[in-house]
């Protein structure tokens, strides 16, 4: 590098230069350099993303997380720059980094960003770091964010059940029945749909329920213009009386 004043904004200007020609080890240094110079929180969250660039480009995975953590932390694209670092965390095998960015990417978004950030966060939590206790509370607040979503509901009570907590698995699924009963009497202009009668479903099948499963195939059969898939249908063997 350079003999050059200590300028962060030079050095940004020099990164910008190395980028052109695809020098990235060359635009990190600069980078870096700029970093060591800019006081500018808001700046330097910009500076963190674009080292965080070239250092993934030049293969120093490591500090790439590093640098996008930071950008994330600072604001400055934090949806991408988070799920950068959370896909490269996974890459070099570090988990808990990867659990560090899901979580901030967690607390910096809405909507479906922040429910896909939730569920990968919990399957983390119940999988490579064994807390199944924290992987239930993530998947209590997805719940808020999908309270319609079998997979969630039917996850969330198995993991409560694993948890010897098998009363609250049996409130979450009972929970879930009532919201789709609830998306049901409400209708849409289009009329019920079978992807929410198929939903009921599931969760009667959960409950191990055979007359919802039954009334819900049965509407299925009266409502759908197509032939009826009976694929996430479990019909009992046993007669109704």
């Amino acid at each position: 590098m350079p003999d050059l004043p200590a300028d962060a904004g030079l050095y940004a200007d020099l990164g910008q230069a190395h980028a052109r020609l695809g020098d990235w080890a060359a635009v990190v240094r600069a980078l870096e350099t700029s970093l060591e110079h800019e006081a500018t929180p808001e700046r330097r969250a910009a500076l963190h993303f674009y080292a965080g660039e070239a250092q993934e480009r030049s293969g120093g995975l490591t500090r790439a997380v590093d640098h996008y953590l930071d950008a994330g932390r600072g604001g400055f694209h934090p949806t991408h720059a988070l799920r950068s670092a959370a896909r490269l965390a996974e890459l070099e095998g570090s988990t808990q980094r990867r659990a560090e960015a899901l979580q901030l990417l967690v607390d910096a978004s809405t909507g479906e960003a922040r429910a896909q950030a939730l569920m990968a966060l919990a399957e983390l939590h119940r999988g490579a770091l064994e807390q199944p206790e924290r992987a239930a509370e993530l998947l209590r607040e997805l719940l808020l964010l999908r309270p319609t979503d079998t997979t969630v509901v039917t996850e969330l009570r198995r993991l409560l059940n694993v948890l010897d907590r098998a009363e609250e698995g049996s409130a979450v699924l009972l929970a879930g029945v009532a919201q789709h009963r609830a998306l049901l009497r409400a209708g849409t202009d289009e009329g019920i749909s079978a992807e929410s009668i198929e939903g009921l479903s599931r969760l009667f099948t959960e409950a191990e329920d055979p007359t919802g499963v039954y009334l819900c195939s049965c509407i299925l059969e009266s409502t759908a213009p197509e032939p009826v898939s009976y694929t996430h249908l479990t019909l009992p063997t046993t007669p109704y009386v």
